[in-house]
């Protein structure tokens, strides 16, 4: 059974308010045929004059109406009961009009396309928020991979700027020791040759 349809014992309800009717109405005809001796000819006469009494209203639907009008062919086999006995009222429907049942329908089969229009975006939406996370990972890693790198040069770097550096003052300690060296040298050569 389709369950966008709204189906009760063999009744298709275009309105979801006919539809709640109509499964309140099958509760109580369910919780009748539980609670009522059916064999019994006096049980169901008596059934059936508390439906149709004056004011009586106790269906109003298919469902309802079929099942009172199972017990009026059981009932009118009695020729005495059936002279007395009195028809199954059909109410309209109470609080409607063409024009509410027209927007109640209206609603109903947009919200059904919507339900419908959601589950398939619902599945285009999953795979777009998959990929996105896998992006997301992607990057992450990736940018994990090269921070690592990008550090190693870096440190590398350093190294080789702090290696340079002491190169560079090695150089300088070195000419200023030669210097040194050769005003120790002159001077030695100088006092020497006096």
């Amino acid at each position: 059974m389709d369950p966008e349809k709204n189906i009760i014992d063999g009744y298709e309800f275009e309105s979801f308010a006919a539809f709640d009717e109509a499964k309140a109405e099958a509760e109580r005809v369910a919780y009748l045929r539980a609670n009522t001796d059916l064999r019994s000819e006096d049980a169901l006469k008596k059934l059936y004059e508390d439906c149709t009494a004056e004011g009586a209203e106790p269906f109003r639907t298919p469902v309802g109406l079929g099942f009172l009008r199972e017990v009026q062919r059981r009932v009118a086999k009695d020729p005495d009961f059936k002279k007395s006995m009195k028809a199954i009222y059909v109410p309209s429907r109470r609080g409607s009009s063409e024009i509410s049942e027209m927007k109640i329908n209206d609603l109903q089969n947009r919200y059904n396309a919507l339900k419908r229009r959601t589950a398939v975006n619902g599945g285009i939406k999953n795979v777009v928020i998959l990929f996105l996370v896998v992006l997301v990972i992607a990057l992450f890693v990736y940018e994990g991979m090269m921070s690592k790198k990008r550090a190693t040069s870096e440190t590398r770097e350093e190294i080789l700027n702090e290696y340079a550096g002491w190169a560079d003052e090695l150089t300088k300690k070195e000419n200023e020791l030669n210097e040194r060296e050769a005003l120790l040298n002159e001077r030695m050569n100088g006092n020497g040759q006096d």
